[in-house]
């Protein structure tokens, strides 16, 4: 019996002994410095109030930083949620925890991205908590296609264009395509995107281009609002719906389908209605607010219509556009449209050199596509076609209208890296001129 209260007694004595040292160390560790302890937690948002998967967060990287009472910077790492202890020890300071999905946030991704921060202040000999909300920092796209769209088309190309260096491309086949294709996870970036717009290219089976006029949409035009969704930029957490048709416009002798028929609509974070957005036709004309009353009879529209300025990679992310169309228009007649490239890479500019576009080196100075055969001979070898099936043929002296296609520069292009400018000088029958630049970085 003495010697079992001997082993009690000592046994008390030894969990008071360590109980003591953990008081010390909470106090202040080896250098005198007075400490604190965190217990963290880290969860993820789901952006839609109905779905029941829980968002796990055990691979979730967790980073702790913040200076300490006495100035000293501090950080602590953890690679996994699942790796956090119970508690952290830190010295008594103010600290940022920032968590978020394993890897790095891209423009474009297969999965979404959860993100999240808090900050925090640590108190001597005090246990304090901390809980970090993680939410979707990228949009969900997502392209539908009805069954007689399939069965329609053969090939198609949708640009989505937020205003950023990136545009989002999608090529896809009626033969690989399904209706609800896997979503696209798009990040609008950090302050989001005021303004969408959307572009259609598409093969009818007939082998028939359909190209449908931009389309330009925001977020603060959708038919229903809420009260707690104030930021009229589209954000992290918001799904996209684009839902594509054949058009009701057919050709009366054949039957071809001539437009796409375009339904845009999205989910608001934190809800699970689908509201429709109106989709505004960017070629739709329009009148003038404020015409001039006298108008110089001599006086005609003379103008060029460029893509924004674009960037696309050699390995195909980000990708390059499908199409990048100048459309010319002077009402008195186009008398001349000189096309001028400059570039930065040596190797391009000795092809342009050697190029033979009417006259050799003529792209470098500037070629007239009047009746170029040069570009006639590289739109014939590419089998360029006009939207109603006929060969594309260079304009003509005198035509009003007349759009050029940019990308037939691409064969060119993918072979050189580096910044390389369009300059297109329009000039009508009245030598009235316009000069517009596009410029098209390609990175490796």
């Amino acid at each position: 019996m003495r010697l079992l209260n001997y082993i009690a007694l000592s046994l008390f004595a030894l969990v008071g002994f360590v109980s003591c040292e953990m008081r010390e160390e909470i106090k202040s560790d080896k250098d005198g410095m007075e400490m604190g302890l965190l217990e963290l937690s880290v969860q993820a948002k789901s952006p839609v109030v109905t779905k029941a998967t829980v968002v796990s967060t055990d691979d979730f990287p967790v980073t702790i930083v913040g200076k300490s009472v006495d100035g000293e910077e501090v950080e602590r790492n953890y690679d996994a949620v699942a790796d956090l202890p119970e508690s952290i020890l830190l010295p008594v300071g103010t600290y940022s925890v920032v968590s978020h999905t394993k890897g790095k946030l891209d423009k474009q991704m297969a999965v979404p991205y959860y993100k999240g921060s808090s900050d925090m202040e640590i108190k001597k000999d005090i246990t304090s908590s901390a809980n970090v909300t993680c939410r979707m920092q990228n949009s969900r796209i997502q392209l539908k296609y009805s069954t007689e769209f399939l069965a329609k088309f053969t090939e198609w190309t949708i640009m989505l264009d937020d205003g950023s260096e990136t545009a989002l491309s999608v090529q896809e086949t009626s033969a690989n395509a399904s209706t609800n294709p896997a979503p696209i996870y798009w990040y609008f970036g950090e302050g989001g995107a005021e303004t969408v717009t959307l572009n259609i290219r598409a093969k009818t089976v007939e082998g028939n281009t359909v190209t449908m006029p931009p389309y330009v949409f925001k977020k603060e035009d959708a038919a229903e609002k809420y009260d707690d969704v104030d930021n009229p930029n589209f954000t992290g957490g918001e799904a996209l719906i684009i839902d594509l048709k054949p058009g009701n416009e057919e050709d009366p002798t054949t039957g071809v389908v001539k437009s796409i028929s375009v339904t845009i609509s999205v989910i608001f974070e934190n809800h699970n209605e689908v509201v429709d957005i109106p989709v505004e036709d960017k070629g739709e004309t329009k009148p003038d607010p404020d015409p001039d009353p006298t108008p110089d009879p001599d006086e005609g529209e003379v103008s060029v219509i460029l893509p924004k300025d674009f960037t696309y990679s050699l390995s195909g992310t980000p990708a390059k556009p499908s199409s990048a169309d100048a459309i010319l228009k002077a009402s008195a007649g186009i008398k001349s449209a000189l096309v001028k490239i400059e570039t930065d890479n040596v190797g391009f500019k000795t092809t342009l050199q050697a190029a033979a576009f009417d006259e050799p080196g003529a792209l470098l100075s500037g070629a007239n596509l009047i009746k170029n055969q040069g570009i006639q001979k590289l739109f014939d070898s590419l089998e360029l076609k006009e939207a109603d099936g006929s060969e594309k043929k260079t304009p003509v002296e005198g035509v009003t209208e007349y759009t050029f296609p940019i990308a037939t520069f691409f064969t060119f292009l993918d072979m050189f890296s580096g910044t390389h400018k369009f300059y297109i000088a329009l000039t009508d029958m009245n030598d009235k001129e316009v000069e517009k630049v596009l410029t098209i970085t390609i990175t490796e």
